[in-house]
């Protein structure tokens, strides 16, 4: 990687063609994520990568492609995901009809994820015009990052077996701080997800012929969701040290103001957000419409856990403890349906050297250090397969729509995320040109 102070300069810097950005759009255009796969492994063979589409169980191929740098090392690993969230009602134009309105490219998957994987993409096919990367790289792209990346885990560990070590992984799967300012994400919460089931047996009842009598499975599930908001609060992880990097902090104003409207607790929002455990219910059923007490109550829960905090050793105590709060002859029962670990993930010394130099080279800045409250499944499955601990770049648009009607990437911020990228291979490879 470059020593302190050298500048290397990316191939093409701010003259990136117009012809990528017309790709792009021909990519979100497509709906479907069988078609979307072919289309990016079209793409990378055209530009002279190796690729291979790697099955996984009943879902979407992963997608590789190597480009083979000048040199053997350093190789670089590319992380990105070509599927989509459902685009759901309030578009103003078609999802899949991109459009330019305003300097905005409007499109689903045009900020999460596929502008950004494409920003890559499009560095990379800057550097073949100039005779080839400085570093090898390898692109990988799953199709079911959206769903919780199953499979994925088992697809890198093929492309380790196949590839070998890696001396860099870059992820960019995140937004910007702010328009003009790139945001490196220093750590990730774990996800665990559980369905809850509370059977009391038997059909729904009369309640004026029974009530009183039996146990309410309802009633039963909201001590057991409040106990488990209560003892989430101990699952907190052992104590570090200050980074070596500012962390950019999110004031509570501010995530008020995101948060449109809601009402939102007391305290230090930006330690709740991207620190602490959070639980929150996503769904809520029972009884079948026709006013009888229901047998059966289900309860689908979200829970986030701070960094480094096991989910199965969580998932584990959950169980324990919440069945000692259920009534004799009563059942619960707590599915796990996703579960990965939140990450720290500060980049070292050189790294930081790397992309601090590669976000000058594209927007005139250095990038904010910031946590996130959110998950990537993938990343801590591609830290523990390559023992590498992955640099998430964030490159979308600050409110970028994603997961919402009207997403859309500043085009501007397209083409500046496009030399980021170049730069950064240069900054990797130690290259001065």
């Amino acid at each position: 990687m470059i020593p302190p102070g050298a500048a290397p300069r990316p191939p093409l810097a701010g003259t990136v063609p117009r012809a990528r950005l017309a790709e792009l759009t021909d990519w979100l255009s497509l709906a479907s994520t069988g078609d979307s796969a072919r289309w990016l492994g079209a793409w990378l063979a055209g530009f002279g990568a190796r690729v291979e589409h790697l099955p996984t169980p009943g879902g979407p191929p992963v997608v590789t492609g190597r480009f083979d740098g000048r040199r053997r090392r350093p190789v670089v690993l590319v992380y990105g995901h070509y599927d989509v969230r459902p685009p759901g009602p309030g578009w103003t134009a078609p999802p899949f009809t991109p459009v330019i309105r305003n300097g905005r490219l409007y499109a689903r998957g045009a900020n999460d994820d596929k502008g950004q994987l494409f920003a890559h993409l499009a560095g990379l096919a800057a550097w073949r015009a100039a005779g080839g990367p400085p570093v090898t790289v390898v692109v990988i792209a799953e199709g079911a990052e959206e769903i919780g990346s199953p499979g994925f885990a088992a697809a890198a560990v093929e492309v380790r077996r196949r590839i070998g070590a890696v001396d860099a992984i870059v992820v960019s799967d995140t937004e910007r701080a702010t328009m003009d300012r790139p945001a490196v994400t220093v750590s990730q919460r774990g996800h665990l997800t559980l369905r809850l089931a509370v059977d009391a047996g038997g059909p729904a009842v009369h309640p004026g012929r029974f009530g009183g009598a039996l146990v309410d499975p309802s009633l039963v599930l909201a001590r057991v969701l409040l106990d488990l908001e209560r003892s989430s609060r101990g699952w907190l992880p052992p104590a570090r040290g200050p980074l070596p990097v500012p962390v950019t902090r999110v004031g509570g104003a501010e995530l008020r103001r995101r948060a449109g409207g809601r009402a939102t607790r007391a305290g230090d929002l930006d330690r709740r957000v991207a620190l602490l455990p959070a639980v929150t219910v996503t769904g809520l059923r029972a009884g079948d419409g026709s006013g009888g007490t229901p047998g059966r109550s289900l309860a689908d829960v979200d829970i986030r856990l701070p960094p480094g905090v096991a989910p199965e050793a969580v998932a584990a105590r959950v169980r324990t403890r919440l069945r000692r709060l259920v009534p004799v002859r009563v059942r619960l029962d707590a599915e796990v349906t996703a579960a990965h670990r939140g990450e720290h993930l500060v980049p070292g010394p050189a790294l930081r050297r790397a992309v601090e130099f590669a976000t000058a080279a594209g927007f005139g800045t250095r990038p904010a250090y910031v946590r996130s409250g959110g998950s990537i499944a993938a990343v801590s499955d591609l830290r523990r397969v390559f023992g590498v601990v992955p640099l998430l770049l964030g490159l979308g648009t600050p409110g970028g729509g994603a997961h919402g009607p009207d997403e859309h990437m500043d085009v501007r911020g397209w083409f500046a995320a496009v030399d980021t990228c170049a730069a950064l291979l240069a900054a990797i490879g130690g290259v001065d040109r």
